[in-house]
């Protein structure tokens, strides 16, 4: 292995930067995620360089993306079934 010094690293490994940032010893809380992205052809739609990035509050998002809209959400956590509670049923 060789040492390389510099002023300036910079983690570009996306979803798994987390997971890099984890083998140097620093704590990066990135971790990957499902997402949903659709495209759109909206014809009657505002134009598109009169139309900002639109985000609700559920994180539903859409945005003019070259001759098209993006648009798309993040699904719900989905969370695992307690060993104990199919004990119960």
């Amino acid at each position: 292995m060789q040492t390389i010094h510099c002023g300036v690293v910079v983690n570009a490994a996306g979803p798994k930067a987390g997971h890099l940032a984890k083998k140097l010893g620093i704590h990066l809380p990135v971790e990957p995620r499902k997402r949903c992205v659709f495209v759109l052809d909206c014809p009657g739609a505002p134009k598109r360089d009169q139309m900002p990035l639109v985000v609700d509050c559920t994180g539903t998002y859409v945005r003019p993306e070259g001759g098209c809209y993006i648009a798309g959400l993040s699904p719900e956590e989905v969370s695992m079934i307690s060993a104990n509670i199919l004990l119960l049923v």
